[in-house]
């Protein structure tokens, strides 16, 4: 991913603040465009955006606060298309699955070590074997838009780690910045949730049809819902998309791989880091509840019944990571 050259976050939206209760307070009506400042300061994605607010996250304590903020990033950061992320913690890097020094089998169960050695093993199996594999379950279960999952490797790997099948060079996104928050808060225990979580804001190309390929942005960006068929519940309720780095490299070598594992970063895209405050419970509403964890994770969907019948629950998969894992 290339990095986006200036974007406008936390300091803008003080400016911007700043300037509003002034001139409200000197001034009766609204702003007269003459008035209104377009140079509001900017930051660096990685120097700015993910130093400064790594150590001090943006804090928001209502979704109405975190929407209000983002409305105003969206109309500042004209330029791009803002996608948003849910995480429990930010102590880790937003990197693809493929990169990380572990990853989980269907998303839970022990963690499978992916040492660097193991990569070029894992790299052939998703592409020479589990990918087709996957299209062909795809067209069991009835994708009428089969050549796409058939045909276009991005596509495979966006339904792969949907599902936690196996490690890909994709991260998973969301347009819904609703979806985002409410994975934020989804805790590892399916039973209890966190009182804090963030939401990761990223400045992407806009997309059009199914998957995008930008390549001055160096961005591909695959829309999950024209990968799955329409009996997959997840990626329809989850609205999800999924970003990597364009063009993919040689997992073999060393200097490549490093290559595309710095590239593949979504630091790179990143327009301000929220931390989700809900320890007094007032976080939502009833007018912006959080979506609860059985409509994000549906047990009723076929496709992911399909997987889990094929794979053995991944047990199948995970005997196969232990063949490049050692």
């Amino acid at each position: 991913m290339r990095t986006v050259e200036e974007i406008q976050s936390k300091r803008a939206f003080d400016a911007y603040e700043a300037f509003r209760r002034d001139y409200e307070a000197n001034n009766a009506g609204a702003f007269r465009p003459d008035e209104l400042r377009s140079d509001w300061p900017t930051d660096h994605p990685v120097t700015g955006v993910c130093v400064e607010q790594k150590k001090t996250p943006w804090r928001v304590t209502t979704y109405r606060q975190l929407a209000d903020r983002v409305a105003f990033l969206t109309s500042v950061n004209y330029r791009w298309l803002l996608f948003f992320r849910g995480q429990n913690s930010i102590g880790h890097d937003p990197i693809p699955a493929i990169f990380r020094p572990k990853w989980r089998c269907f998303g839970g169960g022990d963690t499978l070590d992916t040492p660097d050695q193991s990569r070029q093993g894992y790299w052939k199996f998703l592409i020479e074997d589990l990918g087709p594999v996957v299209a062909e379950i795809c067209m069991d279960v009835g994708s009428p838009n089969y050549w796409h999952i058939a045909n276009v490797r991005e596509a495979q790997w966006a339904v792969i780690q949907h599902y936690g099948l196996w490690p890909t060079p994709l991260l998973d996104l969301t347009l819904s910045l609703r979806v985002a928050a409410s994975f934020a808060f989804h805790g590892s225990v399916p039973e209890r949730d966190e009182t804090r979580g963030y939401v990761l804001v990223a400045a992407m190309p806009e997309v059009t049809g199914s998957i995008a390929y930008d390549s001055r942005e160096r961005v591909v960006l695959t829309r999950l819902q024209s990968a799955c068929p329409p009996v997959a519940l997840r990626p329809h309720y989850q609205e999800g998309f999924f970003a990597g780095s364009y063009p993919a490299r040689h997992m073999g070598d060393t200097e490549p791989l490093l290559k595309w594992k710095e590239e593949s970063d979504l630091r790179h895209r990143m327009v301000a880091i929220f931390e989700l405050d809900n320890s007094e419970g007032g976080f939502w509403d009833e007018d912006f509840p959080k979506i609860k964890r059985n409509v994000l994770y549906p047990e009723d969907d076929v496709l992911l019944r399909r997987f889990a019948d094929v794979y053995d629950n991944g047990e199948r998969l995970r005997a196969q990571a232990s063949v490049y894992s050692g």
